[in-house]
């Protein structure tokens, strides 16, 4: 099974967690959260891949998604909450034009890119990225704007994939935190050589198809019930 930078941190978060998921395939219930996450990231896929960057194309691809989403999960509030956070990304990149035209910030930038590396068993999908100027831009819907440890390995990950596509690290990694705002993580030898390392053996660990090779990880998932496949 081909890796994804999710499924290399699931493993380190819990091998047992890891095999309900992806290899007894047992499906996730789908929680608010993640529907919020899944739509924003939609939206702001399609409007960058359009040639009309105006916020009023923006708030037509809202209106269209929220009406076209049958979940009952999702309320008024989180759509809110959505339409919130693309008012906060359009109106930070308005500012990082200082009034010059938006299409020349947009100008070869690429979304919903996917790279794979059979070396390293590895694939992702780069929410946002400037081949020519070499940097990568990863969504975030989460509460906090801190950067976990499993956000700096899942944009490790995407560097080594960006090397093993187009022959160079990318120049700039960041996490637009949609609710806050942009933070750049530094890229650095030891971030992709740590990359590599984790990939090589989530590879190795994987192999397997015996539970008992996929031991609990003691941790706060342990009362939600992830070893035995509850909250799925």
């Amino acid at each position: 099974m081909m890796q994804s930078p999710t499924s290399v941190n699931t493993y380190l978060q819990c091998p047992r967690k890891y095999y309900n998921k992806y290899i007894k395939r047992i499906r996730e219930k789908e929680t608010p959260e993640m529907l919020v996450g899944t739509l924003t990231h939609e939206i702001l896929a399609e409007f960058v891949s359009g040639k009309d960057y105006s916020r009023e194309r923006l708030m037509t691809i809202f209106e269209s998604k929220r009406n076209g989403n049958k979940s009952s999960l999702l309320k008024s509030q989180h759509y809110g909450e959505i339409k919130t956070m693309l008012e906060n990304w359009f109106e930070s990149i308005c500012v990082k034009v200082d009034g010059k035209f938006l299409k020349n910030y947009f100008e070869g930038v690429k979304t919903e890119l996917k790279l794979k590396s059979d070396e390293y068993n590895v694939c992702g999908v780069l929410d946002l990225f400037n081949e020519d100027k070499g940097y990568i831009v990863e969504y975030k819907t989460s509460s906090k704007d801190m950067i976990k440890p499993e956000y700096k390995l899942q944009l490790g990950i995407y560097a080594l994939l960006f090397y093993e596509k187009f022959k160079r690290l990318p120049t700039k990694l960041s996490i637009n935190f949609l609710k806050h705002g942009i933070k750049d993580v530094p890229l650095t030898a030891e971030l992709v050589n740590e990359a590599k390392r984790v990939c090589k053996l989530v590879k190795l660990k994987t192999l397997s198809r015996d539970v008992e090779d996929y031991p609990c990880k003691k941790s706060s998932l342990c009362r939600l019930g992830w070893c035995v496949g509850d909250v799925f």
